[in-house]
């Protein structure tokens, strides 16, 4: 059925198949055996630009024949989901942080090199699969996107997306193809946990970017892609912050592929939503408000299930303590509404989302229907994914506290991953609750608030929070 539709795009050449070369030729050595490996080598590349594309259209057939029986698609509507598949998110087939991968040459077998066998340890087969890891890249998109950047709280991911030993960790397993380079052996020899490490590690070099599967008449989802940046500060300490590296470059789907110089196909295995989706099921049914131990825990699932460091959770709840003397979603003290205190413009904004919420889901109580902890955290959350007037403000702090000084810029990004629940407790009162109290300064163009109410409770209760749930998880 496909096949009547589908159109690949076939443009190819020599420059093009340049891309599949493993390169690394011996710089030493049998000058005859290195003109060999070059010669291996372009021939592998039209091997493997073929492999590919082989590859990908078997993929892509399978996910939309599936989803053509799942939704009893024929004709048109089969067309439509085709079209749909690549530009789209509708079916969970764009990967976010955290999708499972799988290259097509790990193996737990036993690896013949120059010196002997790596036997490994472990023979598992689950440490044949690869975690993407994404977390650098921004929740909400640049210009060029025109798009959110996240799917209930986890990250998108691009082609650009390839960097070893940070969006791909070598898995810790042996590779069928043998290692046909002088450095891999050297590497492999060098290497005295190789049993327990593997060879991967050793053979894997990542190409510039993914290949995404390519059908005439769609074009990509466009995401932006961040990088890590260090910086060293004044007094020697090093802060890690992040930057777009790459605006509005392509997503990728499980149609997907990314090329391992050493002649394997790194393919997705999940998309990484379906783990989001199956750890959010318990959005479906809110607490009673009047439970506040069962509020509190909910709020705590909610976000750390929504990607929020534990910190970053414990600092949300640290808040929500201080603002309103606990954990009661259905406070309403002085025109000031429920968990997060939302007052003034931004309460008319949250009343009105969460009526048009409860019409949509059928609630027949729409006037209370903002007691709703899950509707609350809901808001909260797009909040801080679509930053602006209403959301999210980027805002600094410039203060002391107990002998401890801060001086830095409360990004969303730098929230949502941040380690100390102290620090997170103060980011969350600056860029979300904005409850300065002091004096307000201007750095580069930002402004920075000296003073926070409560700011010592604010960090207490967080660090409260954090000793109850990370001892609870951890037993």
């Amino acid at each position: 059925m496909a096949d009547e539709w589908r159109k690949q795009d076939t443009t190819d050449g020599g420059a093009e198949n340049e891309r599949y070369m493993e390169g690394n030729y011996d710089s030493r050595g049998n000058i005859v055996k290195r003109y060999k490996q070059i010669a291996d080598d372009e021939h592998q590349s039209v091997q493997m630009a073929e492999e590919i594309r082989d590859s990908q259209e078997a993929v892509y057939e399978r996910e939309t024949e599936r989803l053509s029986y799942e939704y009893e698609a024929t004709g048109e509507a089969f067309t439509k989901i085709m079209k749909e598949y690549i530009e789209e998110d509708m079916y969970q087939q764009y990967l976010v942080d955290g999708a499972v991968l799988r290259c097509n040459q790990a193996t737990t077998d036993d690896f013949d090199y120059n010196g002997g066998t790596v036997v490994l340890e472990n023979k598992a087969d689950e440490l044949c699969n690869i975690v993407l890891d994404v977390h650098e890249n921004p929740i909400s998109g640049g210009s060029a996107s025109g798009s959110h950047m996240t799917i209930n709280g986890q990250r998108y991911a691009t082609v650009m997306d390839r960097l070893q030993e940070f969006n791909i960790n070598p898995p810790k397993c042996n590779c069928k193809l043998a290692a046909d380079r002088l450095s891999e052996h050297e590497k492999i020899r060098a290497d005295g946990d190789r049993n327990k490490n593997g060879v991967c590690k050793h053979l894997m070099r990542l190409n510039e970017e993914w290949d995404n599967y390519r059908v005439e008449g769609t074009e990509y989802l466009k995401k932006d892609d961040a990088i890590i940046e260090l910086n060293m500060l004044e007094d020697g300490q090093v802060q890690a912050g992040t930057s777009i590296e790459h605006e509005g470059v392509e997503g990728i789907t499980m149609t997907s592929v990314l090329f391992c110089k050493h002649g394997g196909l790194i393919m997705p295995v999940t998309s990484g939503q379906d783990r989001v989706e199956q750890e959010r099921k318990f959005n479906t049914e809110s607490p009673d408000f009047s439970d506040q131990e069962a509020v509190k825990e909910y709020v705590w699932n909610y976000f750390r299930n929504a990607n929020f460091s534990e910190a970053a959770t414990a600092a949300i709840l640290g808040n929500i303590y201080v603002e309103t003397g606990g954990y009661r979603p259905d406070v309403n003290d002085n025109d000031r509404y429920g968990l997060f205190q939302y007052m003034n413009e931004r309460k008319d904004v949250f009343l009105d989302r969460v009526k048009k919420w409860a019409v949509d889901e059928g609630i027949t109580d729409v006037d209370n229907a903002w007691k709703s902890v899950e509707m609350q955290c809901r808001f909260a959350l797009e909040e801080i994914e679509t930053p602006g007037d209403h959301g999210w403000l980027d805002r600094g702090i410039y203060l002391t506290i107990n002998g401890r000084s801060f001086d830095m810029l409360c990004t969303s990004d730098k929230f949502r991953t941040e380690e100390d629940p102290s620090v997170a407790a103060l980011m969350w009162a600056a860029s979300f609750e904005r409850c300065y109290s002091g004096d307000v300064i201007k750095k580069d163009g930002n402004i920075y608030f000296t003073k926070l109410q409560d700011q010592e409770k604010r960090c207490n209760e967080a660090a409260r929070a954090y000793e109850e749930f990370t001892e609870y998880s951890n037993r």
